[in-house]
């Protein structure tokens, strides 16, 4: 035995740490089965399905799948991707309606952007990793061999670890919404139609509780997408 504890000490970790994850795991596959239940997948000659399939090649994305979102049933989903190993881009009926072509494209385009640089997984991995050290750390203080400094050091640090997950993965979200605006509109060779798309999304969502200062320095608001996507239209000044 040694101050780490034995090989059992590893295996209870490793069997809480399999619980814990199960939770957020099977959650979000019940949320993304709730959301294709009630959508329906776009036919292969449909124009919407056509255009993802050439924006997805141009995009090196292997293959793309187009579900239609009730919005009577699923009020909150506007336009997400969804899945690791294929990809699903589910944008509701009345986002479709209030769109045009162009804009329709644009947000096709940065939902695709997310697959192509695996958002989802980086996401995941990252708010998992997070997760696991607050919990495990704690835990293993729990250790009867481990001397008192070093147990308040274990606890501490989950503490510590708590508070770093809360800051970083909203704006670790936040740079993938920008590194997603910023393809697609490199893709589409402008971003006006995406800065259109994402205006008229604000019109079709309203948000009911505007952004505190503290979040808005983690998550980034649609204006200020829509400036920088502006920003980047405008020619340089030649000096």
């Amino acid at each position: 035995m040694t101050r780490w504890g034995n090989i059992t000490t590893y295996y209870a970790l490793a069997f809480i740490d399999a619980i814990i994850l199960a939770g957020p795991i099977l959650a979000r596959r019940r949320r993304d089965r709730i959301i294709l239940h009630y959508s329906s997948e776009m036919p292969a000659d449909n124009s919407l399905q056509i255009r993802a399939d050439l924006l997805a090649r141009k995009m090196g994305v292997d293959s793309v799948r187009v579900y239609l979102a009730d919005s009577q049933r699923l009020r909150r989903v506007n336009a997400l991707q969804i899945g690791v190993g294929r990809t699903i881009i589910v944008v509701s009926d009345i986002l479709i309606r209030g769109l045009t072509p162009s804009e329709q494209d644009a947000i096709m385009a940065h939902e695709l952007a997310h697959a192509k640089r695996q958002h989802i997984l980086k996401r995941n991995l990252v708010a998992y990793g997070y997760l696991l050290a607050t919990i495990d750390l704690p835990l293993f203080s729990g250790y009867r061999s481990l001397p008192f400094s070093w147990t308040t050091a274990l606890i501490q640090g989950g503490i510590v670890m708590f508070a770093i997950g809360m800051l970083f993965v909203p704006y670790l979200n936040a740079q993938f919404e920008v590194e997603a605006d910023s393809l697609a509109a490199k893709v589409l060779g402008q971003g006006e139609s995406l800065a259109g798309a994402l205006t008229k999304l604000v019109q079709l969502y309203p948000v009911r509780k505007p952004m505190s200062g503290f979040w808005r320095r983690t998550h980034p608001s649609i204006v200020e997408r829509v400036e920088r996507l502006r920003a980047a239209n405008k020619p340089a000044r030649l000096t």
